[in-house]
């Protein structure tokens, strides 16, 4: 019988959407108060991969993704995403939403993402948040599933994420040695 043992930790990540490129500096100075600090940030990109946010925050809508620096454990992903619906709610504008955040964390072998929106695929962590697992990391790159948002499963998403990977392994190789 295998005995239960406490998991690696974990390298923190965000999506972040914003209706206006200028709220990326706050949004940056909400996440740095939560996990720190901010490690990389990808490009800042027009996002037109759907009209599902339209109705709350616009057409015109930009994209990011941020690597933090400290790791963490796996089980802080309720946390994060409790505090990030937070941010979101302080940042909004009668009631509306004008910042998306999409808390989630890489590990050697995955990338998970936590949502307040059961699906067939998703896990229930607890406190009204499921977790699931998004990008899969096999045979030397990140490759998305069925289910995985579009703008995850491009290639230049992936290749950030592949980066953020390799600092995640050499972290994890300097607490070993």
């Amino acid at each position: 019988m295998a005995l239960p043992r406490a998991p690696e930790l974990v390298k923190p990540i965000c999506g972040v959407l914003v209706a206006d490129p200028e709220l990326l500096c706050r949004v940056e100075v909400a996440l740095a108060e939560l996990f720190h600090l901010i490690e990389d940030r990808s490009c800042l990109e027009r996002w037109n991969w759907s009209d599902y946010y339209a109705p709350e925050m616009g057409t015109t809508l930009w994209r990011c993704w941020l690597s933090f620096a400290e790791l963490a454990p796996p089980d802080n992903l309720i946390h994060w995403k409790l505090a990030t619906n937070e941010i979101e709610r302080t940042l909004a504008v009668d009631r509306r939403r004008r910042v998306n955040l999409d808390p989630g964390y890489v590990t050697a072998v995955k990338l998970v993402l936590a949502s307040t929106k059961d699906a067939p695929h998703r896990i229930y962590l607890g406190k009204g948040i499921y977790g699931e697992v998004t990008l899969v990391y096999q045979r030397g790159e990140f490759r998305p599933l069925p289910y995985t948002y579009a703008d995850y499963a491009q290639a230049t998403t992936r290749g950030f994420f592949q980066q953020v990977r390799c600092r995640y392994l050499q972290q994890r190789r300097e607490q070993k040695a």
